[in-house]
């Protein structure tokens, strides 16, 4: 609909790409090679050696680790548990985050084509556009987590109409815009209409507060 998103330009595939993107932690204790383990979104492995590493979550990173004859264990610390991440893994962790979610915007492309979802392009002449990627962006929450989990695959080509002047997109990339207009937006919702585009069902979980009508008061 808009502006494509970044494709996904990290592979996972040995572990010559998992080295690429993970951070050495000093550890003074002696580990037990060829282990990993999760902690929240990182995952901490010993290699060969038992040196220590900690690198993010991506798609493949446990088949690969697996593949390697690497076993799960709980007895791998957090190392960065009570203390600050290094600049260095900080970024690490940035730049994977974007790649996650390259990934997950192209497996929501790959749905919206399953479901006919139609590509469109709207001249922005006359509106303004917000794209909603946090849950602390303005009143409204993203249509679509990383990894499409939850309700995301049925958000995906679909909108929320809030005013004749303000409606929220799901696009076919599962990227959420708040869209508001200096005129009314008959002719963009007619255009998501003719792409495909059905109203997003239970619409209250994603906009904070009820835009009311002429017939419609606000509810208690």
């Amino acid at each position: 609909m808009f502006i494509p998103p970044i494709k996904p330009n990290v592979e996972t595939f040995s572990m010559e790409d998992i080295l690429r993107f993970s951070c050495k932690v000093d550890f003074e204790e002696k580990l037990s090679p060829f282990l990993f383990t999760s902690h929240g979104d990182d995952v901490v492995f010993s290699d060969a050696l038992g040196h220590l590493y900690i690198t993010p979550f991506r798609t493949n990173l446990f088949c690969v680790l697996s593949a390697l004859n690497y076993h799960e264990s709980s007895a791998l610390p957090n190392p960065f548990e009570n203390k600050d991440m290094p600049a260095e893994y900080l970024w690490i962790k940035r730049m994977i985050e974007e790649e996650n979610w390259a990934e997950t915007y192209q497996r929501a492309f790959k749905n919206s084509v399953e479901k006919g979802i139609s590509s469109i392009d709207i001249s922005t002449n006359g509106f303004t556009i917000k794209e909603i990627q946090y849950e602390t962006d303005y009143f409204i929450k993203p249509l679509c987590s990383l990894w499409l989990n939850g309700k995301s695959k049925e958000n995906i080509g679909t909108y929320i109409y809030l005013s004749p002047k303000e409606v929220v997109v799901c696009d076919e990339y599962g990227r959420t815009f708040y869209i508001k207009g200096n005129i009314i937006l008959n002719n963009i919702i007619n255009t998501l209409i003719s792409a495909g585009y059905k109203h997003t069902e239970s619409p209250e979980k994603y906009v904070s507060h009820f835009f009311g009508s002429p017939t419609l008061s606000n509810p208690k």
